[in-house]
């Protein structure tokens, strides 16, 4: 009984000791709530969460700091070297003896190498996926040369290329004096800017791809990932499942070690970046590991389940929704029009957030739309009949908290032909009170007036003529009178 006892008070401590390690090597982001409080990682780091949905950053510690870009550099390079030779990718590059020089030592982990030989000839597709998974010094190195040959600059000019387009994407912070990230060359970054690098990768679907590769053969040698969040290969324990993409590395040999990668969370993508972090070190038997709180995979995944219980996405309006009515003039069967939305608006917002403040402001087109007072005295929007279903009438802007968080068109939600008596009718008194029947009716008017001037004109000379005449008449009576008096006195 003893021994059966014994066996399984083993099998128990067997079991108590490898179940949690092997949750731990599942790389499953924990359940557990997040506090509400922020995340405990390792305060030396620069951390951030960006949401490229909302072009947000949800989580933010240090992340205006600056730091040595490292790795993110080849990021920056890789992204304008893959936009020039997108529809060229199986262009032919010949990797030259300069193009492996002044790239670092093969020997220290700051300047990752894959072995690549002056004299080799790989396709520019073959060596940029190279690139996505190992970040190496020289598979990058030829690329850049054959971007500055087809552009026409000088390879020390490219840095300064690299500088531009991080500006154009909105970096505030990042400068480039050198393409590979090696450190102190005076290359900087930040957290936030980095996070906008790796949203534009993001947008790449062809190298977000690539980087999301556990390995990848280039002619016959496997290179395998550099980013453990992908892969237990090199460092058990900080694989996490979901990670997809972007780089690992360090800005130099002895640490500011970096990792930045990409989570979905149903709609959602969390856009993770830890700049300068904790450095690996060796325990006696070679093998790797992180001090205990300074492991930058560790904040890595504390930061994805601290964002996955913490946020949610909200549809503040899907296509299709109504979003105002309107006043419909001379429409069939039909007195008012609904409009609605074209696109579905989105906010990540956190878990529990009262939304009921949301403002909607639209502005209608006024070639189109137009104000009617209505029985009630107020002003209306309305529009004319005919309506095509899908007509473009204005824009809604959804506004959060005094932030505008999207925008959309305005569409007519159906067709609406015109009633052709109240058209008629409407035709008719737009005639008799138009411009042209106005001016029609000032003329009528003036001749009117003018036609009575006349008249009356013409019957006062009348009566003047006949008033002449009577006063002649009168005189000439007279004066017969007269002389008939003077006959008779003679006689």
């Amino acid at each position: 009984m003893k021994k059966i006892f014994l066996t399984l008070f083993i099998i128990i401590l067997i079991c108590a000791s490898v179940f949690p390690a092997f949750a731990e090597e599942s790389g499953e982001v924990s359940d557990i709530p997040a506090e509400s409080g922020e995340p405990s990682i390792y305060q030396s780091s620069k951390a951030v969460i960006y949401n490229p949905q909302t072009g947000t950053f949800v989580y933010d510690h240090k992340g205006d700091a600056r730091a040595e870009a490292a790795t993110s550099a080849k990021m920056t390079a890789l992204i304008l070297i893959y936009d020039l030779f997108s529809t060229n990718l199986n262009s032919v590059v010949t990797v030259k003896a300069e193009h492996l020089k002044n790239i670092g030592a093969a020997s220290n982990p700051a300047t990752p190498m894959i072995g690549l030989k002056a004299g080799n000839t790989y396709k520019i597709e073959e060596l940029i996926k190279a690139v996505c998974v190992s970040w190496a010094n020289d598979a990058i190195n030829p690329l850049i040369h054959a971007y500055c040959e087809k552009k026409g600059i000088e390879y020390e000019d490219f840095a300064d290329e690299m500088t531009l387009y991080a500006e154009s994407i909105g970096c505030t912070d990042t400068r480039y004096k050198e393409p590979l990230g090696r450190g102190d060359m005076g290359n900087a970054t930040t957290a936030k800017d980095v996070a906008l690098i790796c949203a534009q990768f993001y947008n790449r679907y062809d190298l977000f791809i690539s980087s999301a590769a556990g390995y990848y053969v280039l002619q016959g040698s496997t290179i395998h990932t550099r980013n453990y969040l992908l892969s237990e290969r090199i460092m058990p324990g900080n694989y996490l499942k979901g990670a997809r993409g972007f780089f690992a590395g360090q800005a130099f040999a002895s640490g500011n070690y970096c990792v930045a990668t990409s989570v979905e969370d149903g709609p959602l993508t969390y856009i993770v970046v830890v700049l300068d972090g904790c450095m690996y070190l060796y325990d006696e038997e070679g093998i790797r590991y992180f001090d205990e709180g300074k492991n930058p995979y560790t904040d890595v995944k504390t930061l994805v389940n601290w964002a996955k219980n913490r946020y949610s996405y909200v549809n503040l309006c899907l296509a299709g929704d109504a979003v105002d009515e309107i006043l419909l003039e001379q429409g069939r069967n039909a007195d008012h029009l609904v409009v609605c939305a074209r696109d579905k608006i989105q906010t990540i917002s956190l878990v529990g957030d009262d939304l009921s403040g949301m403002e909607v402001r639209i502005t209608y087109d006024t070639d189109r739309v137009y104000t009617v007072t209505g029985k009630d005295g107020k002003e209306h929007y309305a529009v004319k009949a005919p309506v095509a279903k899908g007509e473009t009438l204005g824009m809604a802007e959804f506004i959060l908290n005094g932030t505008v968080i999207g925008t959309t068109p305005l569409l007519a939600a159906d067709n609406v032909d015109t009633d052709t008596v109240i058209k008629f009718f409407e035709t008719v008194e737009n005639m008799l009170f138009s411009e042209t029947a106005k001016t029609i009716l000032i003329i009528v008017a003036v001749l009117l007036g003018l036609y009575v001037v006349y008249c009356l004109s013409a019957f006062t000379v009348r009566i003047i003529k006949k008033v002449k005449k009577d006063v002649a008449d009168t005189k000439n009576e007279q004066k017969l009178k007269e002389l008939r008096a003077r006959r008779e006195n003679k006689e």
